[in-house]
């Protein structure tokens, strides 16, 4: 499976390159998103937690405005608000109803959004657009892409996207076809990002200490 964007004309076929390029490993904890959430609410922050955390601190702008997509119950936000000293005008979209009830109840000051991101408008951009389950095989990449990039204003995160350092790119069958997912190879998954004009891409690569070639969750951070 080869990841490779089709070019419309010369100038947006042109490679662009980034200015850095960093990869940090580290050994993920096999929780669900729910002990992630409890870990949280304790005061404490598993390794993609904490990596995210370190780069909201390092944009540190006061108002800053998130919109998270496939959000669920909102756990980043839980993130935002333990880890970022700054204010926060948050969005959270997502296709489960109970799911987003669940976070307004919990989070009264968010707003929230039901719907598919590829079919929901938004008037105004975001300071930060957060992409939730990038793996999953129903995502169309240069259409989320593109929307993306349109929805932005300065940064993308893709959150939780599958990778695997040791082998291509395959599909994961998981029960129910809205739950399977695509590992992405890395290096073309990298290579694909960097087919487009962004600034700079840095990206967390959690590797599995029992098994390296495995396919582990990665966050991208993207600067526009």
């Amino acid at each position: 499976m080869k990841l490779r964007r089709k070019s419309k004309n010369s100038s947006k076929n042109k490679k662009h390159n980034v200015q850095k390029h960093r990869i940090q490993e580290v050994s993920s904890i096999c929780l669900s998103e729910k002990q992630k959430v409890d870990f949280l609410r304790s005061g404490n922050l598993v390794p993609e937690f904490r990596i995210f955390s370190n780069m909201i601190n390092r944009i540190g702008i006061d108002n800053l405005r998130i919109l998270d997509v496939n959000a669920g119950i909102c756990h980043l936000y839980e993130v935002f608000k333990l880890c970022y000293s700054y204010k926060t005008i948050y969005t959270a979209t997502d296709k489960a109803e109970t799911k987003l009830k669940a976070a307004k109840k919990r989070h009264p000051e968010i707003t929230t959004r039901k719907g598919n991101f590829s079919r929901l408008n938004f008037k105004d951009k975001y300071d930060i657009v957060i992409y939730q389950d990038f793996s999953n095989a129903k995502v169309e990449l240069e259409k989320t892409i593109e929307k993306l990039i349109n929805t932005s204003s300065n940064w993308i995160f893709l959150y939780n996207t599958l990778v695997c350092q040791e082998t291509k790119s395959l599909l994961i069958k998981n029960r129910g076809v809205d739950n399977n997912k695509i590992c992405y190879n890395l290096e073309e998954f990298y290579s694909f990002l960097n087919s487009y004009s962004f600034s700079d891409i840095e990206f967390s690569f959690f590797q599995n200490s029992d098994d390296p070639t495995s396919p582990t969750p990665s966050v991208f951070f993207i600067k526009k």
